[in-house]
């Protein structure tokens, strides 16, 4: 009988094989997914373009005194969707349409400010219409489309007036593409809005008269805050920042300030320095919403958590105030000292010390709060409680002492002159005592070079 021999696949050999079959299988299908999704795209892509064509051949055979949406820059309102949900191809995309006046410089401008042009007071030479498509939920624009549309008749004065609004931030600078919002109570249907240019300026346009300050502006963004004016009132007289009035013929210019949100935190200890829970904390800003009574634009009582600490998120920038509500509670020291500015996008942080003794001594400010290396008398003037007869003072940094010589001492205030001529610059803690009692106030004063 004769022997033969049988060749087959080894376990390793199966093994390669199905490893480059997978391989191969992800590449096609992986080539395929994308395919399809490019087919997909321009699909969706040519649907939405033509979605804009139709809209904006629309517009184009409109009546020009037509052309304004239910909320845009142009009074009297239209009844064009300032944004619509279209389905189109078995495509849900959102149109969002925008109308606005042109200014065009060659007859001048609202403000006057063309040289050798006269002042224009219509500013609706011709009108802009955009129109942007992008698919619902999500924001990428598939398509836009922008175009001017003039009169067939030249522009004519009429007996309205506009409204100038400008945007800035914090340091004074333009914020572009700020939402605008204007309403007024006389006219229901005067509802009006925009965002601001890189001027961070825009204007309202073919406004009617009305001296009642009916007007009311606001203006905000994504992460900004809101500012805005307010319904002037007798009890409310804030000659500020009121709502506004317009003249025919005449350009009312406001300005709105905002700038991003910040985070603001305050943690609050006893003078043994554990954590001061359950403590109710009145927490109010410098900017006031009215004058007559001073109404602060912030004000809230919160608690502060087991911890002692209080933390607010999104705040406006602005000087802040805490006050302690829960009797038996007054503030020794505050490190900054209060009131504790939050710049716009901010992240700033207090450390502030409570006494349960109402005889305590209490410092709520100090100024200067800065020194220059080589000054032999500077006069710092401190602001507090139960400061009369104090008997020492002193600025400390580590083991330095510079000790002072007070000029002055009433139960709310004092003078202390420090010489700095050969001081350390640094951070100082400012020491106050009497009669076995004492207050060391951290980050009192610092010293600078000249």
């Amino acid at each position: 009988m004769g022997r033969f021999k049988s060749k087959g696949f080894t376990l390793i050999e199966v093994i390669i094989d199905l490893l480059v079959i997978s391989m191969v299988s992800l590449a096609v299908v992986g080539a395929y997914s994308a395919g399809y999704k490019s087919i997909e795209y321009a699909r969706t892509k040519i649907s939405a373009v033509a979605l804009a064509n139709e809209k904006m051949e629309i517009l184009h055979n409109m009546p020009y005194d037509s052309l304004a949406t239910v909320t845009g820059l142009i009074y009297p309102p239209g009844q064009i969707p300032d944004t619509e949900e279209v389905n189109r191809n078995g495509f849900n995309f959102q149109v969002k349409t925008t109308i606005s006046c042109v200014d065009d410089p060659y007859d001048g401008n609202a403000d006057g400010t063309i040289l050798g042009k006269p002042r224009d007071i219509n500013i609706c030479d011709y009108k802009k219409a955009k129109i942007e498509i992008s698919k619902e939920g999500r924001p990428p624009t598939l398509a836009k489309l922008v175009t001017d549309i003039a009169a067939n008749a030249a522009e004519t004065d009429g007996n309205t007036g506009i409204i100038k609004l400008c945007v800035f931030d914090s340091n004074l600078e333009p914020v572009n593409e700020a939402t605008v919002e204007l309403t007024n109570a006389e006219y229901p249907d005067l509802h009006m809005s925009g965002l601001t240019d890189t001027t961070g300026c825009l204007l309202f346009p073919n406004l009617p008269p009305n001296v009642h300050n009916y007007y009311h502006v606001m203006a905000t963004k994504p992460g900004y805050s809101t500012d805005q004016t307010y319904d002037r009132t007798s009890q409310n007289k804030n000659e500020d920042q009121r709502d506004l009035d317009v003249l025919a013929q005449q350009v009312t210019p406001q300005s709105l300030y905002i700038d991003q949100l910040g985070h603001l935190q305050a943690t609050f200890k006893d003078v043994s320095g554990n954590p001061a829970s359950n403590v109710e904390i009145r927490v109010y800003s410098e900017k006031l919403k009215w004058t007559n009574p001073e109404t602060p634009k912030y004000d809230q009582a919160l608690t502060t958590d087991a911890n002692g600490l209080i933390s607010l998120e999104n705040m406006e920038y602005d000087n802040y105030y805490f006050q302690p509500m829960t009797s038996g509670n007054y503030i020794k020291t505050a490190s900054p000292y209060q009131p504790l500015n939050l710049p716009g996008g901010g992240n700033v942080s207090s450390e502030i010390v409570l006494t349960a003794g109402a005889s305590d001594l209490r410092i709520s400010s100090s100024l200067p709060i800065q020194g220059t290396v080589g000054d032999n008398g500077l006069a710092v003037k401190i602001s507090g409680e139960n400061l009369s007869g104090i008997e020492t003072a002193k600025l400390i940094k580590g083991a330095t002492e510079i000790i002072g010589n007070i000029g002055y001492t009433t139960s709310n205030e004092m003078e202390v002159v420090f010489d700095l001529t050969s001081a350390e610059t640094g951070v100082y803690d400012l020491y106050l005592s009497k009669s076995g009692l004492e207050i060391r106030q951290p980050n009192g004063l610092e010293v600078i070079a000249p």
